[in-house]
């Protein structure tokens, strides 16, 4: 008998170990524990938000780590610099380290680069003569030990404080990984709390049903009602089906973040699930489709426990849409778990009642003469343009509504989301004065006006939309504004000083910013929050310095301001 199992055991040795293999890829719960990476902070980890959290039109694809300004950062293993990328926006200074594992780290927010890899840097604005740079890396170019120092901890970009943004990615798929998962937090035995369930009425699509939907409380883990949920019988679908989201927040040792992995049973049958292991970036815009974007948008996280037919997450460990079939006078049990990173678990049970009465035997919940239907393209005609929307661009049926005032339109409704962009085209009338340049699409929520990159086809401007609201054309031929923050000709000292401006843009948006010292293209830094742009002077040998700040805008206008230093 022993003989026969050895044999087997033989026969079958090469497929165990794929099978080994591959759980060991695909679990990741079970191949973090093959890594023992360095913390990528000297301080102990503490954490302000987790991998998956939910953020506006994304995912949080990392974890943000408390750290002031100016902290050192380490590599978390082998490896090289693979990609550095300097910009006002997103990441800011931003480097991403290629490990030998096929993993790799990214470092966001850096408030300067350290050794070799700021050289590289400095070396590659100085030869493009451009202070926002992108570049890629050879293995040899920037090697890096475990442990090793590069850069700084800091606020560039669009942070909104001095923290890392630390992400791990699959080197070959560039997919985010939770880097809970790889050893990188604190493990702790905190439950995780539910604070609210909403029920909806959804279609057999699983779209969400207009005014359909009721938000419940939960107190101490408990609802107000005690362990019976009651609804209305019309909440009963004939064509279309229940469904539920759950808003809370898991607590850890150094805060409290978004949840990481919900489940909803029914009758002990497993009906949906979801877990935010992995999110590709080419995906990571359908979280307007993962959480409750209507509840989003007014205060609630509430993460959908179902999806839409047009919803293409990868994050769902259930295949089917969700939701449940109910009638009048129907009891069912219901469950529903939600588990954090490290196995701890927190549920609600309940009994699910419908009252008696009649179902709502509404058949057609949108019809395509009121609403935009998603996976449908539609070409409209404006007064004086076109406006396209892809098959892609919707989540949810959009109840039909345009304004056109011919060099305005408004469309849709603020509480819903764009995946695919909207096309807007609108003709416009260029006096011959002016070139078509300076014309641009703009958005307004009726708040504020920002700039939407356009491109022009003859009289015509054209956008890509990924937001509902205003668009009106806008005509800039202002200049940008520049202003000296810290020095006058004669009271600016030392051997390596900072020189400071400010600068802005009224109507459209910075594009460009040089610094000439002495007729010298200087590397300077700006970021757009604060509206700071500098630059490190280093005295010359001269009597006077002369400053030179050139700053122009997407619309080509130019403002250029000299100064003199003059001090010695």
């Amino acid at each position: 008998m022993n003989d026969v199992i050895l044999s087997m055991i033989k026969l079958n040795s090469s497929k165990f170990f794929v099978i080994i293999f591959l759980f060991l890829i695909f679990h990741p719960k079970a191949y973090s524990q093959n890594y023992n990476f360095h913390k990528p902070i000297s301080l102990p980890l503490s954490i302000s938000a987790y991998f998956g959290d939910l953020r506006p039109n994304h995912f949080h694809m990392g974890i943000d780590y408390r750290v002031g300004e100016g902290n050192n950062l380490h590599s978390i293993d082998d490896g090289y610099v693979a990609r550095v990328r300097v910009s006002p926006y997103g990441y800011g200074k931003v480097v991403y380290i290629n490990h030998p594992n096929g993993i790799t780290s990214v470092y966001a927010h850096c408030s300067q680069f350290k050794g070799k890899l700021d050289s590289v840097v400095t070396n590659a604005k100085k030869n493009q003569k451009n202070n926002e740079i992108e570049l890629y890396l050879k293995p040899n170019d920037v090697p890096l030990k475990k442990g090793e120092i590069f850069a700084l901890s800091g606020n560039t970009g669009s942070s909104t404080g001095p923290h890392l943004h630390f992400e791990l990615r699959e080197t070959i798929t560039d997919a985010a990984l939770n880097p809970l998962l790889y050893g990188l937090g604190n493990i702790d035995n905190f439950k995780p709390t539910i604070n609210a369930i909403k029920i909806y009425g959804i279609s057999k699509e699983g779209f969400i049903i207009p005014n359909k939907s009721k938000t419940y409380t939960i107190t101490n883990g408990f609802l107000a009602y005690g362990k019976i949920l009651e609804l209305p019988s019309n909440f009963a679908l004939m064509h279309g089906r229940l469904a539920f989201g759950v808003s809370g927040y898991d607590s850890h040792s150094t805060g409290a973040c978004g949840l990481y992995e919900n489940r909803i049973s029914c009758n002990n049958q497993l009906i949906f699930h979801s877990r935010l292991d992995k999110v590709g970036f080419e995906e990571t815009r359908y979280i307007n489709s993962y959480k409750d974007y209507s509840s989003y948008k007014n205060g609630s996280k509430i993460h959908k426990l179902f999806k839409n037919k047009m919803n293409q997450l990868n994050t769902y460990i259930t295949n089917e849409l969700g939701g449940l079939k109910v009638y009048p006078c129907d009891s069912i049990p219901i469950e529903i778990e939600t588990i954090d990173a490290y196995s701890n678990s927190k549920k609600l049970n309940f009994s699910l009642q419908i009252a008696g009465g009649e179902m709502d035997t509404t058949k057609e919940f949108f019809p395509e003469s009121m609403y935009w239907i998603p996976n449908r393209k539609y070409q409209i005609e404006l007064k004086k343009g076109m406006l396209i929307i892809d098959s892609l661009s919707l989540y949810e049926p959009l109840k039909k509504s345009i304004t056109d005032n011919g060099t305005s339109i408004k469309i849709g409704d603020l509480n819903h989301a764009i995946q695919s962009p909207i096309i807007i085209k609108l003709l416009t009338t260029i006096p011959s004065n002016i070139s078509i340049e300076k014309y641009f699409i703009g958005y307004s929520d009726g708040s504020k006006q920002e700039y939407v990159e356009t491109t022009y086809d003859k009289d015509f401007l054209q956008i890509k939309a990924l937001k509902f609201g205003t668009y009106k054309i806008i005509c800039d031929t202002t200049k940008p504004n520049i202003k000296i923050i810290n020095y006058t000709k004669t009271n600016f000292s030392g051997s390596k000083k900072k020189l400071i401006w400010q600068i802005s843009d009224n109507e459209s948006k910075i594009k460009k910013y040089d610094v000439y010292i002495n007729g010298v293209w200087t590397p300077a830094n700006y970021e757009y929050k604060t509206k700071q742009l500098d630059a490190i002077y280093e005295c010359p040998s001269k009597n006077v310095d002369c400053i030179r700040i050139e700053v122009t805008d997407v619309c080509g206008n130019k403002q250029i301001l000299e100064s003199e230093i003059n001090f010695r």
